[in-house]
Order: C-alpha cells, then sequence, then structure tokens
C-alpha cells in the first residue's frame, strides 16, 4: 500500500522502524477491508512477514494500534474558518462557505479513502469507536469551531442556532454523500455534489 499524504509528515509514523511501518500500512490494508473486529493481531504479522511479538511491544495491543491510525486522519481534519467564507470583494457568504468546506472535506476523502473506510465503517459498527476519535482531535478544534460559527451567527450570514446543532447540520448532508459514495460505492450522479451544497445552504441561510 502506498503511504497516505497524511503519515508523510506524523512523527510517530517516521519514527517506526522499517518493521514496524510493515506492520502499519498491513494493519491499515486490513481493518479496510475486511473491518477490525474481523482481523486479528496473528493475521496482520503474518500478512506483513513480521513477529507478532513485536507488534505487541510497538503497539500494545489492537486497540492502540487503531488509535494510532485513526489519530493523524484526526489531526488532518480541519474545522471550519471564517476564511471559507471570505468572498473576492470582503464579503462573507454562506454559499461560499458551504462550498468551500465540502471541497476540503472530500478532496480530503478522496486522497484518503482507505483510512477513512475505517473510520467511518468503526463508527457504523463499533459506534464506542467515536470516543476514540474524538479523544485524539487537536484541542483547539472545537474552539475553532465555535468561533467560526458565531461569527458567522453575528454577521447574519447563517441561522442562529446552537452551534453544536448548526455543526450537525452542516455536516449531516456531507457525511450522507461520503458514506454513499466512499464506503457503499454507490454511484451518484456528479451534479449530486452541487445539489446536496445547495440543500445545505437553503437550511442554514438566515432569515
Amino acid at each position: 500500500m502506498k503511504k497516505s499524504n497524511i503519515y508523510e509528515t506524523n512523527k510517530y509514523v517516521q519514527s517506526l522502524s522499517s518493521k514496524q511501518r510493515k506492520l502499519f500500512f498491513t494493519a491499515i490494508d486490513l481493518f479496510a477491508s475486511k473491518g477490525f473486529a474481523k482481523t486479528s493481531t496473528a493475521e496482520i504479522s503474518e500478512t506483513a512477514h513480521v513477529s507478532e511479538g513485536l507488534l505487541f511491544k510497538t503497539f500494545k495491543n489492537k486497540d492502540n494500534l487503531l488509535k494510532q491510525i485513526i489519530q493523524p486522519i484526526a489531526l488532518n481534519i480541519l474545522p471550519p474558518r471564517i476564511e471559507m467564507a471570505m468572498t473576492d470583494t470582503g464579503e462573507l457568504s454562506l454559499k461560499q462557505f458551504v462550498e468551500h468546506y465540502y471541497q476540503e472535506k472530500i478532496s480530503f476523502v478522496s486522497d484518503n479513502g482507505k483510512l477513512i473506510e475505517i473510520l467511518i465503517r468503526e463508527i457504523v459498527y463499533t459506534p464506542e469507536i467515536i470516543k476514540t476519535y474524538q479523544a485524539v482531535l487537536p484541542e483547539n478544534f472545537w474552539e475553532s469551531t465555535h468561533a467560526c460559527l458565531d461569527e458567522l451567527k453575528a454577521k447574519k450570514v447563517i441561522v442562529d442556532w446552537d452551534n453544536t446543532y448548526l455543526f450537525r447540520s452542516l455536516n449531516s448532508a456531507l457525511i450522507n454523500y461520503i458514506l454513499r459514495n466512499y464506503l457503499f460505492k454507490t454511484r451518484l450522479d456528479p451534479n449530486r455534489i452541487n445539489y446536496t451544497i445547495e440543500a445545505t445552504y437553503k437550511a442554514l441561510r438566515a432569515e
């Protein structure tokens, strides 16, 4: 498997030896193809042709290995930013904000499909994994998200809802699109993302 870009600058992954990296990336392949629950540490070791003892010495257990895989994903998921809404004339546009936010997230998923497939599958089939994901999000993720949404509400660009519900609403259609297009491999109309952006914009615009 070709290493994903999100691992190229990750200090933890870069600190691993060649054999440890082989275990790491083999686990990604197997988790993506079979699922976390159906993949054993013995299978990871056998497929990587590296001892299971090294796997336990390096990652302690399978749960911690999954956490190390998920962490760089969380660190590379950027929060919504006010710059996404800024037009060339200096005005704030909700339509542009939604477009830029969706384009950034879809591009990230497209570039790191196998890794996102692991995360989504585990969230769907093992809901408690979301706690692992939330635990490795950068400390400033929610602070930045609230600051962005508060400014958009103050400027009357976006509907004045509670930020938690607002963030969920911003992401609900996006997550549905990603699930169908990348996890369930549904052949979507290429224009569907435009419809999704338009629907989200209309749902969140300030009256």
